[in-house]
């Protein structure tokens, strides 16, 4: 909806000299900084086997991916713990700092994102709720690289959203995300068909080489491993039936409201549903980019879901950190509006209603003391 009450700020509500975004930033490094150097975690499990599978290589000897129960191998992880395992024991603090590095990355590109899309208080509110959804901080304290993946995505979609058709530097980074993650290698295909379709053959050749670019290195590291292009993708469906991690078509429904619950927290994931509501209402062509990332964390989630691999929650991560998105847009996108409007002051009232019922929400239910103690307990 195009109309005279609507504006696109480009400083913050009441602006003044106050360099808010700057301020936050420092506040999100300085924090990182604190909570890297209080808490002495380690790599979990899987980032473990990177680093070990990294050490065999360089040791001259063929890594051993058919381990007992050892996690489905990720390429550029490997690569990441190549490079620094001749660090010794060193290298598994130094993992979780490349992963809580991530993390800052990955807040800031989704306050960019939001910002681009919407306006800045809507980025600084986004990147305020993924810090507070613990679950996001802790997994980079926890060394998952599920925190790379995401930062990358997100930076891509960044790059697309203030160039369209950027072509080159995005297919780039979602190649670097399929080494993490296959969920890219779709969204590197729905990208190669929005690039392609305008460009000359020479370009289509390159970027039809970018997109494949993620496959076929996770292809080719499983080859020369194992002998099988496939072994990655038949080793993680079946290692989801022995976990009783896959469901039927029926559950992932299911399943996915559930996770998003557990990884937004339900007023996050209300706030999300209405701000999707009133984004499509009154900007659809500024929430183009997040709604596309929405769409197909949640599509490949399902995808997944039916190819037989493991339902779980991180595999909505992406989708998630977009509900935040979303929920920022209820709870400051009244800054879409000009001011002395009365939709814009009722919205902003509402708004503030909604931030004192999630703040009430957290400090009922949260439980900081556990958190505690798994990142305690790690050491």
């Amino acid at each position: 909806m195009e109309s005279a009450t609507l504006t696109r700020p480009r400083a913050l509500p009441a602006a003044s000299s106050v360099p808010w975004p700057w301020l936050a930033l420092a506040l999100l490094v300085a924090g990182s900084v604190v909570g890297f150097l209080v808490y002495p975690t380690y790599p979990n499990y899987d980032s473990y086997y990177s680093m070990l599978w990294a050490r065999e290589a360089l040791d001259g000897t063929m890594p051993v991916f058919e381990a007992y129960r050892a996690p489905t191998p990720h390429p550029l992880a490997t690569i990441v713990g190549g490079i620094i395992s001749p660090l010794g024991h060193g290298a598994e603090r130094v993992w979780i700092a490349l992963c809580v590095l991530s993390f800052v990355l990955l807040v800031v590109g989704v306050y960019k994102l939001a910002r681009e899309a919407f306006t800045p208080l809507v980025g600084l509110v986004a990147g305020a709720l993924i810090c507070t959804r613990f679950d996001f901080p802790f997994y980079a304290a926890r060394g998952y690289i599920d925190i790379a993946y995401m930062a990358l995505v997100v930076w891509a979609a960044v790059l697309e959203a203030r160039h369209p058709r950027r072509g080159t530097p995005v297919l780039l980074l979602l190649a670097l995300a399929g080494g993490l993650r296959p969920e890219a290698w779709l969204m590197s295909g729905l990208y190669f068909l929005w690039v392609a379709w305008p460009a000359s053959w020479a370009q289509r050749v390159k970027f039809a080489a970018l997109a494949a670019l993620g496959p076929l290195v996770w292809a080719g590291s499983d080859w020369i491993v194992t002998g099988d292009f496939l072994y990655s993708l038949t080793y993680t469906s079946g290692f989801a039936e022995e976990l009783g991690r896959n469901k039927s078509g029926g559950d992932i429904p299911a399943a996915m409201w559930a996770f998003l619950v557990k990884l937004d927290k339900f007023p996050v994931l209300a706030g999300g549903i209405a701000g999707f509501a009133a984004a499509l209402v009154l900007v659809p062509r500024r929430m183009v980019w997040p709604a596309v990332l929405l769409a197909v964390g949640i599509g490949t989630f399902g995808v997944l879901g039916l190819a037989g691999f493991s339902v779980i929650d991180r595999y909505l991560l992406v989708a998630s950190l977009m509900v935040m998105v979303f929920a920022a847009v209820a709870i400051a996108g009244w800054t879409m509006l000009v001011e002395g409007s009365r939709l814009r002051k009722a919205w902003a009232v509402a708004a503030a209603l909604l931030v004192v019922y999630g703040i009430v929400f957290t400090a009922t239910r949260g439980n900081l003391s556990r958190r505690d103690n798994e990142l305690k307990f790690r050491g």
